[in-house]
């Protein structure tokens, strides 16, 4: 299972939540409008005469219409110079191609535009495009084998649910329902420094260090494919990969001029022989995280109410010598309540009682008062989603 890919947002959005506050989305829901949020060189400094310009595009709803969207001319001392702008086989990575080779040493000059007219620029303006790239002296340099760094770490995920809270006495969390358009947000809502969880998931993560080729102006038109137990699994321009397992695997690095398409792939490595008896689920302090002063507690879940059952709580850790109490909210407690149904498990979202998960940057807070979500956060919790808390929660490297 490979915990570094991007989840899958699903298109559902519930019923608002009493007490809490919908946020406008206005006449363009932006997280699912093509709309170009920049578009910029990445190797500039220095092209092969024989290279290509490349530009790396970042549209989050892109609908594959560049070519109605972005223009650009290259000049070279004022005159153009001939050439055509073209999809490379990286996702939203384009390449400007030169007709003829470039001149030695040469300073070219590129402007244009890429039109986000199509939306009325609601959610992002055109983008002007006005910079210089400079030629080299000499053509693409032949590719070598780069040296590849792998280092191994345990990070460990938390698994963010009502089953798995640990909050002061008087903190009740609550699960929001939230989303706008096609997009979905589910979070626990609670105090900050009020609760935490006490278990997550601890998983094997490998980053690879790529050393690039010593020709600058080749290094820079160069792809990395990342091959796992001999299945491609994404490539970047970038030359540090990531990848996350619950089990040993082994990595090969595909490395493509995306000039002139001469590709080459590095000796296999294998990782996690060390550290995979450290895989899995793995208890986590909640105290470390927890400011409040009152004694802590966990409750039973009420299945119908989606909620903490008030008055079936018990003093955390387990094994405390203090009989059952009452999780009936303070006033330093949570300011909503909700109804619906959850389960399941994702690291964090955004701060405050107004923030959402990351699967939507932007949204209205559409709210579950009686929204039966069980099959919805069974799905999530399948695909490594489920609950967000309302404070982010990074990864954290486990001591090895």
């Amino acid at each position: 299972m490979n915990i570094w890919m991007p989840a899958l947002a699903l298109s559902l959005c519930f019923v608002a939540i009493p007490k809490a506050e919908a946020e406008d989305c206005g006449p363009v829901d932006c997280n699912f409008t093509d709309h170009w949020v920049s578009f910029a060189p990445i190797n500039a400094t220095l092209v092969p005469v024989d290279g290509v310009l490349l530009l790396q595009g970042d549209n989050r709803y892109y609908s594959g219409e560049w070519a109605t969207q972005v223009s650009l001319e290259v000049t070279l001392a004022g005159q153009p110079v001939a050439g055509a702008l073209e999809e490379t086989s990286l996702y939203q990575l384009f390449a400007w191609r030169p007709a003829q080779p470039l001149e030695p040493g040469a300073t070219y000059k590129v402007t244009g535009l890429v039109d986000n007219s199509a939306d009325g620029e609601v959610c992002a303006p055109d983008i002007t495009l006005d910079f210089e790239f400079a030629a080299d002296v000499g053509p693409t340099a032949t590719l070598t084998a780069p040296a590849v760094a792998a280092s191994e770490a345990i990070y460990v995920s938390p698994d963010y649910s009502l089953e798995t809270l640990v909050c002061c006495e008087g903190i009740v969390p609550v699960t929001l329902f939230g989303g706008c358009g096609e997009g979905v947000s589910i979070s626990l809502d609670y105090p900050e420094g009020g609760c935490a969880t006490s278990s997550g998931q601890a998983s094997l993560g490998v980053t690879l260090d790529i050393t690039p080729q010593p020709e600058i102006a080749t290094a820079g038109q160069l792809a990395y494919e990342l091959i796992v137990e001999g299945q491609p699994v994404y490539r970047s321009t970038d030359t540090q990969l990531g990848y996350g397992s619950f089990e040993e695997f082994c990595t090969q690095i595909k490395v493509t001029n995306l000039a002139n398409g001469e590709t080459l792939t590095t000796p296999m490595q294998c990782h996690g022989a060390a550290l995979v008896d450290q895989v899995g689920p793995t208890e986590i302090d909640a105290a470390l995280t927890i400011t409040c002063t009152e004694p802590l507690q966990t409750c039973e879940v009420d299945g119908p109410n989606n909620s903490w059952d008030p008055d079936k709580c018990m003093p955390w850790p387990p094994g405390e010598p203090e009989a059952p109490t009452s999780g009936e909210p303070t006033s330093g407690g949570s300011e909503s309540s909700a109804e619906g149904s959850s389960e399941g498990s994702s690291e964090g979202s955004s701060e405050g009682s107004a923030g959402q998960d990351d699967l939507v940057d932007k949204g209205c807070a559409c709210d579950g008062g009686d929204a039966k979500g069980s099959g919805l956060l069974g799905l999530l919790a399948l695909l490594g989603l489920g609950l967000a808390p309302r404070r982010r929660t990074q990864l954290q490297a486990a001591p090895r």
